[in-house]
């Protein structure tokens, strides 16, 4: 079901103190009157820009639910890491939450974070990993395109494992 505007109905009202009556004419008539108006129908956000109220574009509209896996199943020796999905150009994704597992004897360091088109950001470090166990990072990330999830690992031996989880939603940017 549709509803439409078709006009506005216009009742005089008398407001005396807190009350307020509706006001008659001397036959005890309702004075009522029909006024056409024209509604649009295109429906947008306004927002003060400093000077004038004028109607904003939409900058950001949620278009999916984000959940990425990615595995280094071949770690070179050292320092390996595992890299997320990048982000394309025209979406923003927000996550949530990173999930990390190694499966390594010798690993003595596991680093959550993000590249951010020109650097690694380390948001959560874990040291002495056990083999096997899934490790996490609980926090919103925003990530603009270019940007990826990323777990780094830090002892590892060549031909370890290592497993990354994320999830959140994604965003178009307008």
């Amino acid at each position: 079901m549709t509803s439409q505007v078709k006009g506005v109905l216009i009742v005089p009202v008398w407001v005396d103190e807190d009350r307020v009556k509706p006001l008659v004419d001397d036959d005890g008539r309702l004075p009522v009157s029909v006024e056409a108006i024209t509604v649009s129908q295109d429906v947008h956000i306004h927002g003060w820009d400093g000077t004038q109220w004028r109607k904003l574009g939409l900058l950001f509209g949620y278009s999916d639910v984000y959940a990425g896996y990615a595995e280094n199943l071949n770690l070179p020796a050292v320092v390996g890491e595992v890299a997320g999905s990048t982000v394309p150009a025209g979406e923003v994704w927000v996550v949530y939450g990173l999930l990390g597992s190694v499966v390594s004897t010798t690993c003595t360091e596991l680093r959550f974070g993000f590249w951010n088109g020109s650097g690694k950001i380390v948001c959560k470090q874990v040291l002495t990993p056990t083999s096997g166990r899934l490790y996490d990072f609980q926090g919103t990330l925003i990530l603009a395109a270019g940007f990826y999830p990323l777990l780094r690992l830090y002892g590892v031996t060549e031909g370890d494992d290592a497993y990354l989880y994320a999830w959140g939603y994604k965003m178009k940017v307008a």
